[in-house]
């Protein structure tokens, strides 16, 4: 009995608890404020996953490879729970509908920021390969109470390549090939800094599923091979072929007039048939024409007068001698192709491109080479083993990773030469890097 009313005691003290909880401070005569009772704000719990995009678009190679990256940062308290530099591995976060051919890689760089790239080839990048209903989910890389858009489902892939086929004739019926596609580096010529109406920057014209004809070096001619049309008076086009699926375009001459308000948008270059092997199987190569390049001009009182010059450089798979502006030089190892890149001991790497050896420090603790080219006020770091190319503390996700070889640090040579502003080209017929690049 004495039992029974010592629990109905509890109970009703519990209820009252409870009730009293229930019941806003301000309706039992109570002021928070002489107590020191601050409520909580709810955002200190909360953190919002803010996304640098929504779309990866595939690289200029058009070979099915993704060019770009998305930043991930994180507004609130929440972190990524790993160090900076961490790869996170594949099972730590969830991914779906990833194309085959690609990998979704996904890299800390603060505890604050992450970027996911993705890695590798898709087996199939026509335009209509391209979707929108790519899904990844980072909550599990992330410590926070409340996470807010820590996952997408509606990430896009975005692909250049062109779905246009034709039947090849005189082969089994139903054989089908893509149409040849060009790639311009650019659509702008600039003007140099001298502002004497001479051009300082070139085009590449790579192309795919065909080849240029002629022999490499070999200058193709006007009328015959390609057509130009408003060119500025005192310009004349050179177009010259590196190998068989690039070319080079060049402006030579100074513009007899060169002021800003001279510049234009609708210089128009246009290949013909006889630049290209084996056009009569098809009917169309896109991006054959095109009628909206620009030269750009300065005024000269906000131009530099600095002078310019050049720099040719050539570096031979398996060979120990490199040219720097035709004057040979002797290298301490050899050049070698991996993954399909070319790799070159980074002090020559540099001086090919016109540094010298106080240009490139070695950090041997972290493994990473920094080099300085004062030139183009452009600072580039690489570590071994990793694919981050860092330039001016931007990351850039290359397609492969620096790596030593016979004690000497190799570097993936366009990657560096074109991060210093360096255009490179390759010659397949004698296995030759040729890089070109203006410096002040």
């Amino acid at each position: 009995m004495l039992l029974n009313k010592k629990v109905k005691l509890m109970a009703g003290l519990l209820v009252l608890i409870l009730f009293t909880m229930l019941i806003p401070a301000s309706a039992l005569g109570i002021d928070p404020l002489a107590y020191d009772i601050i409520p909580i704000d709810p955002s200190i719990f909360t953190t919002t996953v803010e996304w640098s995009g929504d779309e990866f678009v595939e690289s200029t190679d058009n070979d099915g490879s993704i060019g770009n990256v998305i930043t991930v940062s994180l507004d609130g308290t929440g972190t990524f729970n790993g160090s900076d530099g961490t790869i996170f591995p594949a099972s730590s976060y969830s991914v779906d509908n990833v194309p085959d051919g690609l990998s979704v890689q996904i890299v800390q760089v603060t505890n604050k920021t992450a970027q996911i790239s993705l890695t590798g080839n898709a087996s199939n990048h026509t335009t209509i390969n391209s979707i929108s209903d790519l899904s990844i989910d980072l909550s599990d890389l992330i410590t926070a109470i409340t996470l807010i858009s820590g996952s997408r489902d509606d990430l896009k892939i975005t692909y250049t390549g062109y779905p246009l086929f034709y039947v090849i004739p005189h082969l089994i019926p139903g054989q089908f090939v893509t149409a040849p596609c060009m790639t311009w580096s650019d659509d702008e010529f600039e003007e140099a800094s001298i502002n004497d109406g001479s051009i300082a920057t070139s085009l590449l014209v790579t192309i795919t599923n065909a080849t240029f004809t002629g022999s490499n070096g070999s200058v193709y001619t006007a009328g015959n091979q390609y057509t130009a049309a408003n060119l500025p008076a005192g310009l004349t086009v050179k177009i010259s072929k590196i190998n068989d699926y690039t070319i080079k375009i060049e402006l030579l001459g100074e513009a007899d007039d060169n002021e800003a308000a001279d510049s234009i948008n609708n210089l128009n270059i246009s290949f013909t048939d006889a630049a290209i092997d084996n056009t009569s199987i098809f009917s169309f190569v896109y991006n054959q024409s095109r009628d909206n390049l620009a030269i750009s001009f300065e005024d000269a009182e906000t131009s530099t007068t600095t002078p310019y010059s050049t720099i040719h450089a050539t570096i031979t798979i398996g060979s120990l001698i490199y040219t720097v502006n035709d004057v040979p030089a002797q290298m301490d190892a050899l050049p070698y192709i991996t993954n399909s890149r070319t790799y070159v001991p980074v002090r020559y790497l540099a001086y090919a491109l016109g540094l010298t050896a106080d240009d490139i420090d070695w950090d041997n603790a972290s493994r990473t080479v920094t080099i300085v080219d004062a030139n183009s006020s452009t600072t580039i770091q690489l570590t071994i083993g990793s694919k981050y190319l860092f330039v001016n503390g931007t990351p850039t996700l290359m397609d492969v990773a620096p790596e030593i070889t016979s004690s000497r640090t190799m570097l993936p040579a366009r990657w560096v030469a074109e991060a210093l502003g360096a255009a490179v080209g390759w010659d397949s017929a004698t296995r030759t890097v040729v890089i070109d690049k203006i410096v002040n």
